[in-house]
């Protein structure tokens, strides 16, 4: 899934097969390496600027916002923020609500995230899918 930063700056997150997620920035013409490669390639392929493994990841959407890349995670069960200057920092906005499956900043700044709890994969709760305005 792709999401584009004010200053043109084009990121990805990429779902990997069984090894590593990723978060992408992505260069015109750009080799990634899959599927030979998932994560750090150590120079074969460019590398991710952030990657983790499948089960704390398996992201879905992706946005931006100022500073910050969000990615909605299913296995995960996460919404992470990832600084965009410096990758290593990441914080995790919304824990506990079962698998995070998209995220949007709309025009005002506000951020949305829905919940996909009753795909057959999820765990549903009392509440089933949830639609969740994430505080800053």
């Amino acid at each position: 899934m792709p999401a584009w930063a004010e200053d043109g700056t084009m990121y990805a997150s990429e779902f990997g097969a069984s090894t590593f997620d990723e978060l992408n920035v992505i260069e015109a013409g750009g080799n990634y390496g899959w599927p030979e490669a998932e994560g750090i390639a150590n120079g074969v392929f460019i590398d991710p600027i952030a990657q983790w493994a499948t089960a704390d990841a398996s992201p879905s959407g992706i946005a931006v916002d100022g500073d910050r890349v969000l990615i909605a995670n299913l296995r995960g069960r996460s919404l992470r923020a990832v600084d965009r200057s410096d990758p290593t920092r990441q914080d995790l906005l919304i824990e506990g609500q079962g698998r995070i499956r998209d995220v949007v900043v709309t025009p005002e700044g506000e951020i949305w995230a829905a919940t996909s709890n009753l795909d057959g994969r999820g765990e549903p709760g009392e509440q089933g899918d949830l639609i969740i305005n994430v505080s800053r």
